[in-house]
């Protein structure tokens, strides 16, 4: 305890006979010192971070149409051989509509005629088919989409320099005089920089690596101008 007393003793001299503000301006001036690293080790992770990732932009929209339930077939744009897009469909149609008020959407359909958005159940098309197909083939559109998410649906698809086609099959009773309403179809391509398309984690990593650039810049320069004045 003596020991301590003595140190305490020391460094209570040491600050006495400094001139007057001396300490204060030295501790200010570390702790300034120690922010200006930090910053500039903030600049070089957020610079590695944005060399290292390429990230999508956004996507851009190549065709938008409506294929309806009556089953005459769609005919879409031309596809680039060998692009990859993506293919969005959503909405519902009635596979009959009078009296049972009985709706369907890209790949399911339900027996509730009491709300034909919100379903209260479903079933795969019959057969293993979908009622949206592409080029009049099935299409599996993936896991059932309720009302919360609009009965959308979304899929890749590589072009083969040829139109593509959509038409909605009525798989239940085959009978198109009873069906109303469409399906919403987009056709979408990926829009990249640095030549890949970069998945969604690499875009959270690269939305915190900008963050921490503009941050890492505003406190650099300012700290830096402090310490030379």
């Amino acid at each position: 305890m003596a020991h301590l007393r003595g140190c305490a003793s020391a460094k209570n001299l040491y600050i006495w006979t400094m001139e007057e503000g001396e300490f204060e301006r030295r501790e200010r001036d570390l702790r300034l010192h120690y922010w200006f690293r930090f910053s500039v080790v903030g600049l070089t992770c957020a610079f590695l971070l944005l060399v290292g990732v390429s990230t999508v932009m956004g996507r851009s929209l190549v065709w938008e149409g409506s294929v309806y339930s009556s089953g005459v077939e769609v005919i879409g744009p031309v596809l680039t051989s060998g692009t990859q897009y993506v293919i969005v469909a959503k909405n519902t149609w009635w596979y009959q509509y009078i009296p049972y008020n009985l709706a369907a959407d890209a790949m399911y359909y339900t027996t509730d005629p009491l709300n034909t958005i919100n379903w209260s159940n479903y079933f795969p098309a019959p057969g293993g088919h979908s009622f949206l197909q592409i080029d009049n083939g099935d299409v599996d559109w993936g896991a059932f989409s309720n009302e919360d998410t609009g009965h959308t649906y979304t899929i890749g698809w590589t072009g083969n320099g040829a139109p593509v086609s959509f038409r909605i099959r009525d798989w239940n009773d085959s009978s198109y005089e009873n069906n109303v309403c469409h399906i919403d179809v987009y056709i979408y391509v990926d829009v990249t920089v640095g030549g890949r398309i970069a998945d969604w984690g690499e875009q959270v990593v690269t939305y915190f690596a900008v963050t921490g650039l503009i941050f890492a810049c505003a406190t650099a320069l300012p700290v830096s101008k402090k310490i030379r004045g």
